[in-house]
């Protein structure tokens, strides 16, 4: 529990408890008037600390495969193997690829992206996709192939996966790890009803 010292103008630490496995408990602790009090007001902060005993985490950032997989799609095929095998050494909880999965529209660049980050969804790692430019056509917009591919139906099932909006064009997912909750909010290029 924390208090605004106003004199200081900062939060003191007041108290403390670690709760481990009990259901309730009470935080008693003891303020100045002089220095905590303004107004006839305690400015109090109560909050869950982060154990630093819990392990570290990772979270890993792809973004612009596109070249990968019209071109180098080995490189593509390393990256998410790396992922898969550091998964336990690093302890990855969570994957973004923010974009321009393909270069262009062609059937052979979806098919290997799919395949590719299908390597995630086989190991059960949490990952989150959006639509860039060169995965709607550039200029026309047109989400069909990224929604047929990495449409709401890929992850609907996922328990990380929150809402869709038209079939992916933009989500949320919710992840926990290491003691801190998360929202990863997705909004791909071009994203407007029609």
């Amino acid at each position: 529990m924390y208090a605004w010292n106003h004199q200081q103008e900062k939060w003191d630490k007041i108290t403390h408890h670690f709760a481990k496995d009990e259901k309730e408990f009470y935080l008693k602790g003891l303020l100045s008037v002089r220095q905590y009090m303004k107004n006839q007001t305690f400015d109090l902060l109560v909050q869950d600390e982060i154990s630093k005993t819990l392990k570290p985490y990772k979270m890993v950032w792809m973004s612009d495969t596109q070249y990968y997989a019209r071109s180098y799609p080995h490189i593509f095929k390393k990256m998410v193997e790396w992922i898969r095998d550091q998964r336990d050494p690093l302890n990855i909880q969570y994957v973004f690829h923010t974009g321009d999965i393909v270069d262009d529209s062609k059937d052979k660049q979806w098919n290997r992206a799919d395949t590719f980050m299908r390597v995630l969804d086989q190991h059960q790692i949490p990952y989150g996709v959006l639509a860039g430019n060169h995965d709607v056509r550039h200029k026309d917009g047109h989400y069909r192939e990224y929604g047929r591919y990495f449409g709401a139906k890929r992850f609907e099932d996922k328990p990380y996966y929150g809402e869709s909006y038209q079939n992916n064009r933009g989500h949320y997912d919710l992840i926990s790890a290491g003691g801190n909750d998360y929202m990863m909010v997705y909004m791909g290029c071009g994203s407007r009803k029609k």
